[in-house]
């Protein structure tokens, strides 16, 4: 279930997870989210079982990889139940060795250091990523070609939500509870999958900087003072389609003829984009258009 990529059974609007845990001897637990479908892999370290619990029920995965001889500590496995994991599959305990892992991620990546991603060093990091790869890669014989990097998640980096928050403040649909009214269903107006799963995303990690906000919120403040700019981006970001899964779909072989043409559809906008964005008078908005390439060979 962590590995599906078909449309007609994902959520459009939120990523499918596959996770991997993993303890290092005398260490924090290390956490690992793979999305298949859109190409999206991350780590980040836990301090304690509470705060492992939490992420695991806060990003909802489908699947969750345990080495074998760790699952069965009654601890974590009172973890996983209390998470609430659809499916947990018990993987070889050698897989999450760090010397296995690493190679593992130095040949993926090819490069000769984990330096570039922060992971170095940091074998709970290492041995939850090396062994979901590995397991996808190797015994799944999943294509993963499209994952072209490793973002580690710092706890400094975000406000920490626990469970009990985000239910209480009504974030987002938790797993078990009614998706009715929750801040997400309010807000979320956006045009794309993409920016569905990025907004549900936001919600459940705010950032901790104040630049960062700030510069959010100037750009909204722009964004609603001209209108015609906001409804003509509107009206071009309704012919996106799901462009990380449609990549995914195509690069894995999977793609038919219907997936190219949605490709060129949503592409073929690129240059009216660049063209509303590239004058607004806001910074962040203006640096979000200057990163937008058109590939008109492509189209």
């Amino acid at each position: 279930p962590g590995t599906v990529i078909e449309d007609a059974i994902l959520d459009a609007a939120r990523n499918n997870y596959l996770a991997a845990v993993f303890r290092a001897p005398r260490g924090p637990r290390g956490l690992a989210l793979f999305d298949l479908s859109t190409g999206d892999f991350s780590v980040e370290e836990l301090a304690g079982d509470d705060t492992l619990r939490d992420t695991l029920r806060r990003q909802a995965p489908s699947e969750c990889l345990v080495a074998a001889g760790q699952h069965a500590d009654p601890a974590l496995a009172a973890l996983l139940r209390d998470a609430a994991i659809p499916a947990v599959t018990d993987v070889e305990d050698w897989t999450f060795q760090h010397d296995v892992a690493r190679d593992v991620l130095l040949r993926h990546f090819q490069v000769h250091s984990l330096d570039g991603f922060g992971c170095e060093g940091r074998p709970a990091l290492i041995g939850a990523a090396g062994a979901l790869l590995h397991h996808v890669r190797d015994e799944l014989r999943r294509p993963v070609t499209h994952v072209r990097t490793l973002q580690i998640r710092q706890a400094g980096d975000c406000l920490m939500l626990d469970e009990a928050t985000c239910a209480n403040l009504d974030l987002v649909p938790l797993r078990g509870r009614p998706a009715a009214a929750t801040l997400l269903g309010v807000l979320d107006n956006t045009r794309t999958p993409m920016g569905a799963r990025l907004l549900r995303h936001w919600l459940q990690r705010p950032p901790g900087a104040l630049a960062v906000i700030t510069a959010r919120h100037d750009a909204v403040a722009c964004l609603c003072q001209t209108r015609a700019v906001l409804n003509g981006l509107r009206g071009q970001l309704g012919e996106v389609r799901d462009l990380e899964r449609l990549i995914t779909r195509i690069g894995s072989g999977l793609g038919n003829g219907r997936d190219l043409r949605a490709l060129a559809t949503s592409l073929q906008g690129l240059p009216a984009l660049i063209g509303l964005l590239a004058p607004v008078d806001d910074a962040l908005i203006r640096d979000q258009a200057a990163r937008l390439h058109p590939l008109p060979e492509l189209v």
